[in-house]
């Protein structure tokens, strides 16, 4: 095999990602095994969820855990701390949080927001509460808080998948933004 200026650049900038993108494992970082949560949505996969796991005894470290589902509902974890990502969650009990952005009809971009004047974002605003409050949410207020949340995993080399359906945790009142007022008769 030849090598062209072309290739070396390539292989040259290959060996400046791998060292300059933290690469290196930090010190004290845990040791990972893999580890997938599937989320469904009335036993349909939920696409676009963000799960992050809390570990429930205090850490030593800076590292995080989380990932995002894909159109299957699996979402695969990676544990990171500064630029290192390794692939699974260490070993331990976590709580999980999810999260899935909730698309408000009416909504503007923020370039658009930006270029509004004061009484018309006032305007946009109230509008957009009352959309918010027409709008369900997809994942449960409860799984997304780290205090409430129900679900706990236990990561292992043995256990490595935990399926979430959200229809389990979903109340009829759970809007964003909204007390919910009982009728007076």
């Amino acid at each position: 095999m030849k090598l062209t200026p072309a290739l070396l650049l390539i292989i040259g900038l290959l060996f400046v990602f791998n060292s300059s993108c933290g690469l290196k494992k930090p010190a004290g970082f845990p040791n990972t095994v893999p580890y997938t949560i599937i989320v469904k949505n009335n036993e349909q996969p939920e696409k676009d969820v963000s799960i992050f796991l809390y570990p429930e005894e205090p850490i030593s470290g800076d590292w995080v855990v989380g990932g995002k589902s894909d159109s299957s509902g699996r979402t695969h974890l990676v544990t990171s701390q500064g630029h290192y990502i390794a692939q699974g969650v260490p070993e331990g009990k976590f709580k999980v949080i999810l999260n899935k952005k909730v698309k408000i009809p009416g909504t503007v971009s923020e370039e658009e927001y930006k270029k509004m004047t004061g009484r018309e974002k006032e305007t946009y605003g109230n509008k957009i509460r009352l959309e918010r409050e027409k709008t369900p949410l997809i994942v449960p207020k409860i799984l997304t808080d780290p205090s409430n949340t129900p679900i706990i995993v236990e990561v292992s080399a043995s256990n490595s998948e935990t399926v979430i359906e959200l229809k389990d945790y979903k109340k009829g009142d759970e809007f964003p933004d909204r007390m919910v007022i009982p009728v007076q008769n």
